[in-house]
């Protein structure tokens, strides 16, 4: 690209003014040709025919996530410096989009007039410096392959143990990732007491000699695996001690824990103090002894239990996973932390974590285990609900952020624009198409912001539980639906169906009308038949439960869209903001029901709503 030469620059946006906007901040600084595309596949397309200086790319995309279009771009040969432009902006996006092979970060916001064009220069600088490092770095790469290739863990850490470099071996063993073993000390791999041998040994090492050190290594499935390492102290040019190379294999060695019964260890009665489930299981895993609390959790006698297997009290589905943890545990000699299963008792399935101990005889031969365990089903029940309240909480954070932000940053980019436009005095000179441009896009995405906020506070709301309660006649609420609906239903040419009598429950009226509103509203904007046809059925009810059908006659759901179309802010391959089916689906839980979409000649939505109690609130 010569010194005079535009910069081709391929914008990767769903907002067709983005490509404007991006245009006109650049040509106040360099001369620029931009191309614009509006889904990951036209830019894939454009990309394999023409040639660019840079790309920039949308956080979200209407096909697919930006960060996944970052991410499979990068990973070609020659592919233009590639950024990331998004009005989402927060430490976590920026480090995940450089993690992926982003060459810069831009927030589109107001400051979007004042970085873009450095950041531009920046990533095209950028790749011309890395493509020189690429050749310089092709000896070091040889040697790291070779490296990579042995059979053996191989590592290198400072002198205060922080892991400096590895070989894919130890990430195998381990489970863990280059950048969890990049933020690691040693003492995460291997105990702490073994870090500290294992730093004396070498650190007393003379130049030339070598340590032969056995200690334990963590494994990806939490166990402990013997190895033997030949370690050496690296130095400096001046003989200054900087760091200790080690490279190894697994050993059969073991240090065996010894257990004494419980009833010796806690001395009688004194085990059911505890308030944790104690019990010991022999070689083949069948109860030896219990105290007090266990035959109270499980809900029966000793005697029902003694001789018993421990593993028939598991959950089948937990079977798996815990018997290969115990035979782990029996072949090293490790002991078992915080394995959580199922346990079978008689107030149903309860989820207990066990800490376990092999026990050997003086022949160091293995004998059982004795388990100490707690029930844990409640805390668990409140980490469920916290982690669907936070991902709500967090899914809110992003269309706040993204869907809410991107409009409000178009409209102040198109007033500053139109701002430079008056002050310095070229408006009169502009064509008018400039500044009707502008003006287009401050109504259109002020329209767009607002229409957001509304519908979010109308999510907010949906989940609350019913004060104002009626019988509410089903037929009239779809009627008053169809009414605010009719200009769009005409706009389509679509015709609607309803059956002959839709029944009555027992709820809040606006709540029903949303649920109706939102389904109906959602085929007719979706249907892709010629002339559609919506059905809405009643599908009949029993003890206070009423079901109903929504129905169209288009060519249906996309088969990848069917999982999560229920998702707040799952957009699909076609969809608006994501809060539709979502607000259905929280109103629906809110009456105790539940709702399905399926494809049946068609997009079928089927639901349930049971009658709200008078006197109760009704089942979240």
């Amino acid at each position: 690209m010569g010194s005079r030469d535009p910069i081709r620059m391929l914008v990767v946006d769903d907002d067709p003014a983005a490509a404007t906007l991006y245009k006109r901040i650049l040509e106040e600084k360099m001369p620029v040709e931009v191309e614009a595309a509006d889904t990951a596949g036209d830019a894939r397309r454009m990309l394999a025919t023409c040639e660019f200086d840079v790309v920039t790319i949308d956080y979200r995309l209407p096909d697919e996530s930006g960060m996944a279009l970052l991410e499979d771009l990068a990973e070609g040969e020659d592919t233009p410096p590639l950024v990331v432009v998004t009005a989402y902006g927060d430490v976590h996006l920026a480090a995940r989009s450089f993690q992926l092979g982003a060459a810069g970060y831009v927030i589109k916001d107001f400051t979007l007039p004042r970085t873009l064009a450095g950041v531009v220069e920046n990533a095209i600088a950028k790749a011309a410096l890395e493509r020189a490092a690429d050749v310089l770095n092709q000896e070091n790469a040889f040697r790291g392959a070779a490296v990579d290739a042995l059979d053996e863990i191989f590592f290198v850490i400072d002198l205060e143990g922080r892991l400096m470099s590895w070989n894919s071996r130890l990430r195998q063993m381990t489970g863990l990732s280059d950048r969890e073993l990049h933020l690691m000390d040693c003492a995460y791999i291997f105990t702490g007491e073994d870090k500290r041998r294992f730093l004396e040994e070498v650190t007393s090492l003379g130049k030339g000699e070598k340590a032969v050190i056995r200690l334990f290594i963590s494994a990806a499935d939490g166990g402990r695996i013997p190895y033997e390492l030949n370690a050496v102290m690296l130095r400096d040019s001046d003989d200054l001690a900087v760091g200790v190379c080690a490279i190894g294999s697994e050993v059969a060695w073991s240090r065996k824990v010894k257990a004494r019964p419980p009833e010796d260890v806690f001395g009688g009665e004194v085990a059911d103090l505890t308030g944790e489930i104690i019990a010991r299981v022999d070689y083949d895993g069948v109860f030896t002894y219990l105290n007090d609390t266990a035959c109270s959790f499980w809900g029966k006698t000793r005697s029902e239990l003694l001789g018993r297997s421990f593993i028939d009290l598991v959950h089948p589905d937990d079977v798996r996973a815990s018997t290969e943890t115990w035979s782990y545990a029996m072949r090293t000699g490790n002991i078992i932390k915080g394995l959580t299963n199922r346990q079978k008792t008689d107030r149903g399935w309860l989820q207990v974590e066990w800490n376990a101990t092999p026990v050997y005889n003086d022949a160091e031969a293995f004998t059982g285990f004795q388990f100490t365990g707690r029930d844990v089903t409640d805390k668990l029940h409140a980490e469920e609900f916290l982690l669907r309240v936070n991902r709500e909480l967090d899914a809110y954070a992003h269309t706040v952020s993204h869907d809410l932000k991107g409009p409000l940053s178009a409209i102040m980019l198109a007033a500053d624009t139109l701002r430079v436009l008056l002050e310095s005095q070229e408006a009169e000179h502009s064509p008018n198409g400039t500044l009707n441009e502008m003006a287009d896009i401050i109504s259109r995405y002020s329209e767009q912001a607002g229409s957001l906020v509304e519908n979010l506070l109308k999510l907010a709301e949906s989940g609350q539980v019913p004060t104002e309660i009626e019988v509410v006649d089903v037929g009239a609420a779809v009627r008053a639906v169809l009414d605010g609906l009719l200009t769009r239903i005409s706009e389509r040419n679509a015709r609607v169906v309803l059956s002959e009598d839709l029944g009555r429950i027992v709820g809040n009226a606006t709540q029903i009308k949303q649920v109706f509103s939102n389904l109906i509203g959602n085929a007719v904007m979706h249907c892709d038949a010629e002339r559609p046809v919506i059905q809405v059925a009643y599908l009949g009810g029993e003890d206070r439960s009423h079901r109903y059908m929504i129905r169209d006659n288009g060519s249906g759901i996309p088969e990848e869209d069917l999982q999560d179309i229920f998702k707040l802010f799952h957009k699909g391959t076609g969809g608006g903001a994501g809060i539709g089916l979502a607000t259905v689906e929280k109103i629906v839980r809110v009456y105790g029901g539940s709702v399905d979409a399926f494809n049946d000649n068609g997009a079928c939505f089927e639901f349930t709503l049971k009658d709200v109690s008078r006197t109760a609130p009704a089942v979240t």
